[in-house]
């Protein structure tokens, strides 16, 4: 079916656009400004424009209307020609192209702000709007011209919007550094999702109901004393006159965008009686008028406005803004398709030729393997986000290399996640003490074996430029901490357990959903910015004790969260050797068999067992991939880790050299910053298990229903896919067959412009190879190649992987020494083994692809080699 959007560009707009998007339609957005949404096709005109109306809605079938001016102008004659012009545009237009039904956003202002009006208005109330109050008095004019005109049409009466999303006239007065209100009685202000606006009115739409109904919560609404609580703003109460007449003065001065009539609407909103949306239309919104208020509070309280007026706060931590997550158009003289011929994936992105490098380096690690669609896009969201909030943190101003960072940083390859190096380089030479060289070897993994000039000689220019920006850039990093809180507080709240996801409606599901995805992002984004504070510590750390050796850089354990399994297993380890017994079993038996037994063999080692699945079980192997199984998923393999543990000999820790004072705090704080940077990615795994739970359900559901052959092909959906299961689940076969074929392949770590698959190294030969020395220590040992959570590691063998994420890291108690194919100093592999004493090499590239299961090799994680040894016993 195809819509046409009128005034897509707002609040209602977008959502509602994409809702309908999510549902099938062919959806067509006429706004001034360009609607940037995936499956939307935006004309550009004006609803005055009877023409541009007409042609812009050729071959629909269907007409949402929302152009409409809220805000009050000061020419009376301006608002009528769009707001009711407009509108007999929009019919005259219907009448000619042949659409067969009109969806009218109308308000409950229409009801009028008047103090005898009935505590809760029903549809059955006339309309009675505030005479100077243009906005409520259109809607009502227009509800009787679209009634006279006879066309279908859904009149939906909508209270106040809120949410994550808002950016609109009342966002504005919400974000005042502090509300005013009369002295007297005040009606309380319902408040509507944007979500359960998008839901509602894509129902609407494409359903064959034709009505007036009152769109809102199921409550009656919040007090002024209760909005104020929940957006954390002081309220002051003015005399109403006093009040009246300050309006009037900023009014004519043009510093508000209030008008005096307007105070009657704030003093005496009407409240909406919804029991006929709920009986009749069987929609029941999923946020109440104070939850959707609190998911606008982290935007409100993140500006800052007087009247009209937005006030800059360059001391303020940005928001993630998810316009960065659209896909964008590179030009074609500079667009390249990195992939050979035939290998291309559906989800590939192309690359910019004037940006041509790529690596897996650090971006490889928090998502790596071949990843499923969902997982795919939801990292590739995050980390587009990411590059953009990064351009606010540094305060960049090269519109050049602003605008690569916001589109060009992160692309996704053959389902792999690649960062753009050429862009990275741009953005070190932004962020004080940090340079393109040292961001290579600390967070990438990139060797550099002679001194690099240039990039030396750019990092002093860019330095120089970049250090004028400090503080700000200090200021607004100095918040992420407090970000990451909140977004730790939020995930919280969405996390269910599965018996509770299960009671859940399908909407409230995917609301669930979607409100995960995007906290996942905004985790995400921060937890970026974090790594940049870490790397440019590390930096001073390397300038000021340039031979420091590298285990002066522990920090302990203790508040590291990627350190939480590891630090569990060892401590349980500990347990079960001083109880012989419980050792015995847990070496011997099944550990499937062994875990419901464990409270009876042992309610000490059990206790401390669930503890720490309940601290650490939303992680696991892969913990990015939500079709993956994390611990609290599978606690047998937790157990199979202490048991690989048990058979490995205690492992002494050396004592960290003593450091001149200077050095100390300079390791001090980098450790600080690593634990910062480990907090947030710790959340972000949080709200990506919670996140997978939650997709779960909804396959389980889908099973149920028939539309899936089983609960992980949700896991093949896009995210707006995932809104209408029974739409794409042809899809699925084919995703998984996609995503079969380019997980055989093994591809660069690093690349520039296209790539190719690497070939393994003929078997026997001996060539050594080199990384970054991560973790002091010489052992000898068998190599095993661990690919996927099902392998087994033996106790003694040198742990061989691609990357490893915290979820790997309960393993390494078993492992002699841990060897990756990319990472830097600052690596999850790399701090773990630090911290526990595990000789450590990552950045080798190839490790994976050259040795073999069994070889015996030596690992000196001082000197960053792996060295097979020939004719060895």
């Amino acid at each position: 079916m195809k819509v046409l959007v009128t005034g897509a560009s707002g609040v209602f707009g977008r959502v509602i656009c994409r809702d309908l998007v999510r549902q099938g339609a062919d959806v067509v957005a006429l706004a001034r400004r360009t609607v940037d949404i995936p499956g939307v096709r935006s004309i550009s005109g004006d609803i005055r424009d009877a023409d541009a109306v007409e042609s812009a809605m050729g071959g629909c079938e269907r007409v949402v209307h929302l152009a409409f001016l809220l805000a009050p102008l000061r020419s009376s004659t301006g608002i009528e020609d769009i707001n009711l012009g407009g509108t007999r545009n929009v019919l005259r237009a219907m009448e000619r192209s042949g659409a067969q039904k009109l969806v009218f956003t109308s308000s409950t202002l229409a009801y009028g702000p008047w103090p005898d009006n009935p505590d809760i208005i029903s549809e059955d109330q006339p309309l009675r709007p505030h005479p100077d109050v243009l906005y409520a008095r259109h809607k009502a004019e227009c509800e009787a011209m679209i009634r006279d005109s006879g066309v279908p049409a859904v009149i939906t009466r909508t209270c106040v919007v809120a949410g994550r999303d808002m950016d609109n006239y009342e966002f504005r007065f919400l974000a005042h550094p502090t509300l005013v209100a009369p002295y007297g009685s005040q009606k309380p202000w319902q408040f509507l999702h944007t979500d359960d606006v998008g839901r509602f009115h894509a129902m609407a739409t494409l359903g064959e109901r034709t009505g007036i109904v009152n769109v809102g919560p199921m409550d009656t609404g919040l007090t002024i004393e209760e909005i104020a609580e929940v957006l954390g703003k002081p309220l002051i109460k003015l005399p109403f006159n006093a009040l009246r007449a300050g309006a009037e003065a900023a009014w004519r001065a043009d510093l508000l965008e209030l008008s005096p009539a307007d105070l009657d609407g704030f003093r005496y909103m009407p409240t909406l009686d919804t029991t006929r949306m709920a009986r009749e239309w069987g929609y029941t919104p999923v946020y109440g008028s104070r939850e959707a208020l609190l998911d606008a509070r982290s935007g409100v309280k993140a500006v800052t406005y007087l009247g009209t007026a937005k006030i800059p706060t360059p001391w303020r931590t940005p928001l993630p803004n998810h316009r960065w997550t659209r896909n964008h158009d590179i030009a074609d003289r500079y667009r390249v398709d990195p992939a050979p011929p035939g290998m291309r994936g559906e989800f590939d992105d192309f690359i910019d030729s004037r940006y041509p490098t790529l690596s897996t380096a650090n971006v490889g690690e928090a998502f790596p393997g071949t990843l499923t669609p969902m997982s795919l896009i939801v990292g590739r969201d995050a980390l587009r986000v990411a590059g953009a909030i990064q351009v606010e943190m540094l305060g960049m101003n090269d519109e050049t290399v602003v605008h690569a960072q916001r589109t060009l940083a992160i692309a996704s390859v053959a389902h792999r996640l690649y960062t753009n190096v050429s862009v990275v380089h741009a953005m070190a030479r932004a962020m004080p003490g940090t340079s393109p060289r040292e961001v290579d070897e600390h967070v990438l993994g990139i060797r550099h074996d002679v001194e690099d000039v240039e990039l030396d000689r750019a990092f002093t220019l860019g330095t120089l430029r970049a250090a004028v920006g400090v503080p700000a850039a200090v200021l607004r990093m100095a918040g992420t901490g407090r970000r990451v809180t909140q977004l730790a507080e939020r995930v919280s709240s969405m996390s269910y357990r599965r018996e509770a996801l299960r009671e859940l409606s399908d909407n409230t599901l995917l609301t669930i959903v979607d409100a995960l995805r995007e906290t996942t992002i905004d985790a995400w984004a921060y937890s970026t910015t974090t790594n940049l504070a870490a790397s440019a510590a590390q930096t001073l750390v390397r300038k000021l004790a340039p031979q420091m050796d590298i285990a002066a850089m522990r920090g302990g354990t203790a508040d590291l969260a990627s350190a939480v399994l590891l630090n569990g297993v060892t401590q349980l380890t500990d347990i079960a050797r001083a109880r012989p017994l419980l050792a015995k079993l847990i070496t011997s038996d099944p550990s499937a068999d062994l875990l419901p037994r464990l409270e009876g063999i042992d309610s000490l080692f059990a206790q401390r067992f669930w503890a720490v699945i309940d601290q650490g079980g939303h992680r696991g192997p892969g913990e990015t991939e939500l079709v993956n199984l994390m611990y609290g998923d599978n606690p047998a393999a937790l157990l199979d880790a202490i048991r690989a543990s048990l058979q490995t000999p205690a492992r002494p820790i050396s004592a960290a050299p003593v450091l001149p004072a200077l050095s100390r705090r300079a390791v001090t704080m980098l450790n600080g910053a690593v634990r910062r940077r480990e907090r947030c990615k710790d959340v972000a795994t949080r709200s990506t298990h919670a996140l997978r739970l939650a997709l779960r359900e909804i396959g389980r559901r889908q099973v149920e229903a028939g539309v899936f052959a089983e609960a992980a092909d949700v896991f093949y959906l896009t995210p707006d896919e995932v809104a209408a299961p029974d739409l794409h689940a042809a899809r699925v076969p084919a995703r998984r067959d996609e995503r079969a074929r380019l997980a055989a392949l093994s591809l660069p770590p690093l690349f520039t412009s296209r790539w190719e698959p690497q070939a393994t190294r003929q078997p026997g030969d001996p060539t050594s190879l080199r990384g970054v020395g991560a973790s002091p220590g010489l052992v000898r040992g068998p190599v095993r190649i661990m690919r996927d959570s099902d392998d087994d590691l033996e106790p003694g063998e040198v742990f061989v992987t691609h990357v490893t994420d915290v979820g790997w890291t309960a393993l390494f108690g078993g492992a002699c020494a841990v060897v990756t194919d990319i990472g830097g100093l600052h690596s999850h592999a790399a701090i773990v083994a630090r911290e526990f004493g595990i000789p450590c090499v990552v950045g080798t590239d190839r490790a994976t692809l050259d040795l073999t299961d069994g070889q015996l090799v030596e690992v000196d994680g001082t000197k960053g080699t792996v060295t097979p040894l020939v004719g060895e016993p």
